[in-house]
């Protein structure tokens, strides 16, 4: 299947509006239930999704909807994005709970670099000027809206800060998305069928990680790591989640009056939207160009903190630094999409030429004519050594060894 251009930017459109929207609710139910960042980013998180997706997925095999390039995709690689995507969950839960919400929101904009990077070292891809320029543009967003939410404060929170920044900047050096466009272009998969079965080995990942439970990462109690304390970890995570307030948690927000459970289900239904058109973004365009022109989110999400039913908390003051990354990003996303990105041709996406392969026989050719005629079957005219992609082709149309 091959999209349009017009179709991929719709795609990404999509992908920016729901990125906006669940951003905003994971903030929200991060800071509602701090002090559980395992059990949020390695329990709850991947076994709703696995929940969602894996009956998705069985709906689509009884159908018969999936290439069999897809059962036959290695398990290991899998594998391999699930623990990218699990190290990601786990660095950004401990980074919201640590962050203002406008720095998150714009620190992720200085993705587009690194997504950059990490496809020119990975997937050959060649850049422009132009991108260059547009990413250099949408990070300069990225300072101006950083120096913006600056605020005299403790040393405490100030350390703070610097703490939630690396753990966010180090989840932007994970190349989950670079594999992802490599892989499902490869391998033709299924966006659904991908993330159905990364989210099942996350949830094998999180077991394995159950002593990141017991890390302290803010001023609540230290847990006993034995299995009492994991027992009363658990039910207290448990008590939170249904909006119970936690004596022990003193830094959650457990009993607000929208509990997190409830938001928690607005911000699932959203994430998975997230996840699926991430994918197809990826395989149908490129991850870099999904980053960078989906960074025209980062103006929904400057409205949506306006709206206090939806954070949780006071609206969040626009600056001067605000508008200005607004109109940095703007000119960014204009100059990267000014021209289009130069991959290596098997990762060329929804631009890849879809010309069918006619044979000798839908034309009643025999043997011998088939090798004549070879050149004009492929779309070319045969005439030229030149025009076969190998040269193949003599002057005289008979097919040449090399």
């Amino acid at each position: 299947m091959a999209y349009s251009r017009t179709q991929l930017y719709l795609l990404i459109a999509s992908n920016a509006l729901a990125t906006a929207l669940d951003l905003i609710l994971w903030i929200r139910v991060v800071k509602m239930m701090s002090g559980f960042s395992w059990f949020v980013s390695q329990l709850l998180y991947p076994v709703c999704k696995t929940i969602i997706l894996v009956p998705a997925m069985l709906v689509l095999v009884h159908r018969k909807s999936l290439s069999p390039k897809n059962f036959t995709f290695p398990k290991w690689k899998i594998c391999a994005l699930a623990t990218m995507a699990t190290s990601i969950n786990y660095g950004m839960t401990l980074g919201s709970a640590l962050l203002p919400d406008t720095l998150q929101a714009v620190l992720w904009k200085c993705s587009t670099v690194s997504i950059m990077i990490q496809a020119r070292l990975i997937l050959k891809t060649k850049y422009r000027w132009t991108h260059v320029a547009g990413a250099l543009l949408i990070t300069m967003a990225a300072a101006a809206s950083v120096w913006g939410t600056q605020e005299g404060g403790s040393k405490h929170d100030l350390m703070q800060i610097i703490l939630g920044v690396c753990f966010l900047l180090a989840c932007l050096f994970v190349p989950q998305n670079i594999f992802t466009e490599k892989w499902s272009k490869e391998s033709d998969l299924n966006p659904v069928y991908l993330r159905s079965w990364t989210s099942v080995f996350s949830c094998a990942l999180g077991v394995v990680l159950l002593p990141l439970a017991f890390v302290r990462t803010s001023d609540n109690p230290p847990i006993p790591f034995n299995p009492r304390g994991i027992g009363d970890y658990l039910s207290d995570a448990f008590g939170c989640f249904a909006g119970y307030a936690q004596p022990k948690y003193q830094s959650s927000h457990c009993d607000d009056s929208t509990p997190p459970w409830v938001v928690w289900i607005m911000m699932m239904a959203i994430n998975v939207t997230v996840d699926v058109t991430g994918v197809a973004v990826a395989k149908y365009g490129s991850a870099s160009t999904g980053a960078a022109l989906g960074s025209c989110n980062m103006l929904v999400t400057l409205g949506l903190m306006q709206m206090q039913w939806l954070t949780g908390e006071a609206p969040a003051k626009v600056t001067l630094a605000n508008v200005l990354s607004v109109v940095a990003v703007l000119a960014g996303i204009a100059l990267y999409g000014w021209f289009p990105e130069i991959p290596l041709d098997k990762y060329l996406g929804f631009s890849k030429p879809q010309q069918p392969q006619l044979e000798a026989a839908d034309y009643n050719l025999d043997k011998s004519e088939a090798e004549f005629t070879r050149p004009l079957l492929d779309g070319r005219d045969g005439l030229d050594g030149r025009d076969g992609r190998d040269g193949r082709y003599g002057p005289d149309g008979q097919l040449q060894k090399v």
